[in-house]
């Protein structure tokens, strides 16, 4: 997932996939949350993001030409992977959640 600390639609991601039993074990045991490479430094809410979300821990990209397969790095931004190959992206967290396009996506991938 692409997230960012500030971002209040990554907030709210975090807020329903923890909500839900079973995305929450996916994404503690499989989730990779990256922060997009920016101008300035954000790691003190990085740190306290870590501390308030340790099951969803926040790392820092340091040159976003390392991740080729993501394309768009808007918050928050999920890709799914199987086999080292892209099979989907959800983008976004409308008012509503993207619960079931996560599950969809999941469940393409063999993990739900």
């Amino acid at each position: 997932m692409v997230s960012s600390p500030g971002c209040p639609f990554s907030r709210n991601a975090v807020r329903d996939i923890s909500q839900d039993p079973a995305l929450m074990t996916v994404f503690r045991e499989h989730g990779k949350w990256l922060v997009p490479q920016m101008r300035h430094s954000y790691f003190h809410d990085i740190q306290k993001w870590n501390r308030s979300f340790p099951n969803f821990q926040m790392t820092m990209v340091y040159q976003r030409q390392e991740w080729k397969d993501i394309d768009h790095w808007g918050t928050p931004t999920f890709y799914f992977f199987k086999n080292g190959k892209l099979s989907s992206k959800v983008t976004g967290w409308p008012e509503q959640g993207n619960i079931k396009e996560l599950k969809n996506s999941l469940k393409i991938i063999g993990l739900l």
